[in-house]
Parts: structure tokens; sequence; C-alpha cells
């Protein structure tokens, strides 16, 4: 029921279990700064704004882990929470419940702007070129200002309009993709000289029976498999004594500018390009076809092609 006219809005809420880990491990302030307590007066602040906003339409994504799975069996508290919340919806919003089977990339295609709470979303989305607005920057892993951000309610409101004014912009996706460099290369210790496991590789039957068998037996059977073959020295050993001798945070604290080296504007263009085709034909089976104006598909062929 989503008109032609309207402009998608795809909120991603966030489970509270990644929330709750990262509070009693230290990792998230206490006192970190949101206009809503929660996600169920997020979405109550949200509703009536979208309402009265016939030129949008919203779609909020509820959390798969919320839900029964394979991992967990049971329903969590918070998820019937937000069924109650969700339940007299404003006739241009729509849930996307688990039970849609919808990948977060068949929404991708016609989001204009993704709200995110806290979740890896909001890079994901950001990396594809879509605008993300945040509401509180405190409890997102990456730099906050790869997103727009608002951390009252007005703030809020204002910086959903100017994603929306914005629009989608490769160079939203060329600074996630430099920030990506430095989260998952920079920031990494190679130890691949000390473990060479695929966590790819397709095991056979036969070969995933004999491994629960070993664990019955021994439940770190692998662990310590991995301890005998691995070398004596690791390459990068003399790297993990300085940070634990120097009391450094990370290997960052140890990477000099002449360590990440400089690249031209020209060669990360030509990475960037390389980049953007490879998620191109990962998304699509039909790239050489024209996309739906407006949808992500077509701002990709939009910039690949010129």
């Amino acid at each position: 029921k989503i008109r032609a006219d309207q402009r998608i809005l795809l909120a991603t809420l966030s489970s509270l279990d990644e929330l709750f880990a990262a509070e009693v491990t230290g990792l998230f302030p206490s006192d970190y700064r949101t206009p809503f307590p929660n996600q169920v007066a997020w979405m109550n602040a949200l509703l009536p704004w979208i309402a009265a906003r016939e030129d949008l339409f919203l779609i909020v994504r509820v959390h798969p882990r919320e839900f029964p799975n394979k991992r967990d069996g049971v329903k969590s508290e918070h998820a019937r929470q937000l069924e109650a919340a969700l339940r007299d919806l404003p006739a241009n919003v729509a849930v996307n419940w688990p039970s849609d089977n919808l990948s977060l990339y068949d929404l991708a295609e016609v989001t204009a702007v993704c709200l995110n709470a806290w979740s890896t979303v909001g890079k994901e989305m950001t990396l594809l070129g879509i605008p993300t607005v945040i509401y509180s920057p405190d409890l997102v892993f990456y730099p906050e200002d790869l997103n727009f951000v608002g951390t009252t309610v007005t703030e809020y409101l204002a910086a959903i309009e100017s994603a929306l004014a914005a629009g989608w912009s490769v160079e939203r996706s060329r600074l996630t993709y430099r920030w990506l460099a430095l989260e998952d290369h920079f920031s990494r210790l190679d130890i691949s000289d000390g473990f060479n496991r695929s966590e790819y590789a397709q095991e056979s039957i036969a070969g995933r029976l004999l491994a629960r068998a070993r664990r019955a037996f021994n439940p770190c059977w692998r662990e310590e498999a991995d301890c005998r073959h691995r070398p004596a020295r690791l390459k990068v050993a003399s790297l993990i004594v300085d940070i634990l001798l120097e009391g450094r945070n990370s290997v960052l604290d140890l990477r000099t500018a002449h360590d990440m080296g400089e690249v031209s504007a020209k060669d990360e263009e030509v990475g960037l390009q390389s980049e953007l085709r490879r998620l191109a034909a990962s998304l699509y089976d039909d790239f050489g076809y024209p996309g739906e104006p407006g949808s992500l598909k077509a701002s990709l062929q939009n910039y690949l092609n010129n």
C-alpha cells in the first residue's frame, strides 16, 4: 500500500541483548545522550510525526533476535512491548516482522532514509550510500559523523528532514570505506600464520559427526589442536609484546602514518568503483538492466556508469 509518490523511511530497531552486554562490560557509558529512554518511546515519538506526513511511508524493522530463532527459542519481553506499541498504526506505517522473511537488502533497495537505533545496520546502509539518522551517537561503534544526528526530539526530526534533502551519495560510501579500512585492516593484528582453520569451509557429514564425537569426549579438542599446530613465534609477536608491555589500547597506538601509506584520489576512486561493482554483482542478477528511478540499483548504476 505504498504510493509511488511516497518516500520510504526504514527504522531499524536494535536488540537489547547487545546493549545489555555492552553495559555490563563497560563498553557503553551509563549516562549516554538520548532523547528516547527506550525504543518504544522512540516509536511513540516517531509515529505521530509520520502520520502527519502523507509524502512519507515508514517501515519499522523489528530485530529478528527479539523473537524465537535457532539460538533462542523464546520471545523476548521487549518483543511483547513492541507488539503492543506497534498494534494500531497510521496508514503510512508498516512493520517488517521476522516472519516476513525479508532481507535488509530487499528493504535497502527502496529506502530513502534509514533511521537506526544503535545497530551496525547504520554503518551498512551508509556504506551503500543511503543517508542514515541516529539519535544516540554514544551508542554506535562507528564515527557519528558518518550519519545525521539529533540528540533532542526537535533536532532528531530536523535531522530526518536534512537526510531526505541530501539523498543518496557516493561520498557517504567513500567515507564509510575509509573508516572500514581503519577498523577492519589497520586496527587488526594478522595472526593467520598461527591459525589455518577456515570458518567458511563446508565440512562433510562424516566430518561433522566426528567433530561432535570429539567434543563429547573433550569440549576443547579443537582449541587444543590449534595451540599444538601454531608456530613457536607469530610474525606479529613483537607488536603484541609492545602493546602489552607499554599498556597500549590497541595496535593503532603503534601505527604511524608511514605504516598506513598514502593513496592518490585516482587510486581511491578506482578502489571504490571496484568494491561497489563487487557489491552490485552480489545484490543484483540483472545489474545491466536499468533500475527503478530512486532505487538503490539506479543510484549505483548512475555512479558506476558515469
